[in-house]
Formats: C-alpha cells, sequence, structure tokens
C-alpha cells in the first residue's frame, strides 16, 4: 500500500480489534464519500479474528492497514495519529457508517473558517436493527461549544475531527482503565483553551449492536465513568458550579446503566447522589418514576401497546 501522492484533507483513523463481521462495511462508507481526497488508517490492535484478511482484501490507494499488539483504543488512535498525513484527522469507530457527504460536510464547514478551526463535528444517529433513532447530539444548535457542553458526558462519540498542526493538541490517555471513556477525558483536555464547531448535519450512523462497548457490562461502564469523572475533577480546572454539574451528571449516567441492569437499588443510590449534588430536576424524576416501577415492568407495559 504506497502512500498517496498528494496533499491529504482528510486522514481517516479506524482503531478496530476483531470486528471482521463489520469493518468492511465501515470502510466502504469511507471509500463511497463524494469527496475524494482523503486516506484511511485501519490500526488493527491485535485482533485474533479475520480482521487482516478482510481489510487487506480491499483493493483502495486510499486505504491503509496496521496491525499492532493490543494496548487498547487510545493507544491505537494515538498511533493511527502519528501516521497520518491529513490536514484534518478523524477517529472514527469500525463497526460504524459514514453518510457519503460526511467529509464534503466537514470540508465546506473548514473552508467557510479558512482552515481557522481546531475541532470541529457533525451530527449522528443511533442506528439497531435498521431502524434510526435521534442521539443526544442533535439537541444542539449549529455553533461553537467550550469544555462546558461535557460537564453532561461526552455527547459526540468519537465522532469528532481535529486539525493536525496544533501544537497546543493534547493526545488520547493511553490508560487501559480509561478505555472506552478516552474520548471524553480528551476532549476534555483539549477544550480547556479551544472550542469545538458543532454542524447542524447528520452525517453519521452508529450501529447499536449488541457487542458494541457501550451496551456492554453495565458494572464496568458505571465504575468507567466513575474513573474518567474522578480524573477530570483532579486534571481539568473547573468552577465549583462546574465540579456539582459533573458530578450530578456522573450518577445520573451511572444511575441509568443500574437501572438498565434492573440494580433498582443501586440505581436510587446513585440518583441520590445526583440530586444532592445538584438538585432534583426533570429528568431526575422521570428516571425516579422509571426506578420505582422497574425496567421489566416498563418493558411489559411498552409491549402491550406494540401488540
Amino acid at each position: 500500500m504506497e502512500k498517496l501522492n498528494e496533499n491529504i484533507k482528510f486522514s481517516i483513523v479506524i482503531p478496530t480489534y476483531n470486528r471482521a463481521g463489520f469493518i468492511i462495511d465501515t470502510i466502504e462508507s469511507v471509500l463511497h464519500q463524494d469527496y475524494s481526497n482523503f486516506e484511511i488508517i485501519v490500526v488493527d490492535d491485535g485482533s485474533t479474528d479475520n480482521t487482516e484478511e478482510i481489510v487487506c482484501s480491499v483493493k483502495s490507494k486510499h486505504l491503509f492497514y496496521f496491525k499492532k499488539i493490543n494496548e487498547e483504543r487510545g493507544v491505537a488512535r494515538n498511533f493511527g495519529f502519528k501516521k497520518a498525513n491529513g490536514d484534518y484527522v478523524l477517529f472514527f469507530d469500525s463497526d460504524d457508517l459514514m453518510y457519503s457527504f460526511h467529509l464534503s460536510t466537514l470540508h465546506n464547514a473548514i473552508s467557510s473558517f479558512d482552515g481557522n478551526v481546531n475541532f470541529i463535528a457533525t451530527k449522528y444517529e443511533l442506528t439497531r436493527n435498521n431502524i434510526s433513532k435521534p442521539s443526544s447530539i442533535q439537541r444542539l444548535s449549529e455553533s461553537w461549544y467550550t469544555k462546558e457542553i461535557l460537564l453532561n458526558g461526552n455527547v459526540f462519540a468519537c465522532h469528532f475531527c481535529i486539525k493536525r498542526d496544533n501544537p497546543d493538541l493534547h493526545l488520547f490517555i493511553e490508560d487501559r482503565q480509561y478505555a472506552i471513556m478516552e474520548d471524553w477525558l480528551f476532549l476534555m483536555q483539549n477544550l480547556v483553551k479551544d472550542k469545538i464547531y458543532v454542524i447542524d448535519k447528520i452525517t453519521i450512523s452508529i450501529n447499536d449492536h449488541d457487542d458494541r462497548s457501550m451496551r456492554g457490562d453495565n458494572s464496568i461502564i458505571i465504575n468507567k465513568n466513575l474513573l474518567a469523572r474522578d480524573w477530570i475533577l483532579q486534571n481539568i480546572p473547573l468552577t465549583s458550579k462546574e465540579k456539582n454539574i459533573l458530578v450530578a451528571n456522573s450518577y445520573y449516567f451511572c444511575a441509568i446503566h443500574s437501572y438498565i441492569d434492573n440494580n433498582r437499588r443501586k440505581a436510587m443510590r446513585f440518583l441520590k447522589k445526583g440530586t444532592a449534588t445538584n438538585g432534583f430536576r426533570i429528568k431526575e424524576f422521570v428516571l425516579f418514576v422509571k426506578i420505582l416501577i422497574g425496567i421489566k415492568t416498563i418493558g411489559k407495559i411498552a409491549n402491550l401497546f406494540k401488540s
């Protein structure tokens, strides 16, 4: 796979681990962009399936494949970033899809700012069983956002675009204990003194399948969130008000995942901690009612209306 003989605008870095059943569709969605000045850098983070065979079967001058030992996504993304040649680098999951106008949408917006934007993102939707649902980022207006938007959690997932030539850029934390939360920490670090522009256009589909990391073991997801939250509290300068917002929303996140896990007692404990920190809002009241009823009962009621 030879290097492209042109000035690359976008480098799409795709870390992957045992996603042979998904990655071909992901790569094809990038190759079918209506903007052609890009390279794809697939970083195989020690896959034990036939990912290498699948990726290398794709014949394209845009595609570059690297295999390394398993060290988690933070290390894989940093590896891909260092291999990138583009003016801008996009991080992309190996089970998601780009709509054909994703890169052209980013290019047009970046051009409108004369390249004076370090962080930029479009919006995405969630697709499960061929049914698309809105994501939390869709509520945002097109505008610039600072780190305050991240106090409620990471609405961007990994789907943001960054300027490669940025001397103030912090790369991903490479500690395994923060795996699945590394995107949140990355943005928190980088938006302390910068901002991100959100384009009001849905250009990505996140594949919300059962093996997706955010559909994994809820107890692990909760612990990862609390670890990441504590890292932010220790390393990111925040006002007392911002700390309260961060802590309250972290407990709310943990309450939701405890509720999904059908652990109503644990969910109620997290919800109580959150409301003690930042008050009782509408979303906490809705979750409180759901916890009282229980996810299984709500599921039965929902099925009655479907039939």
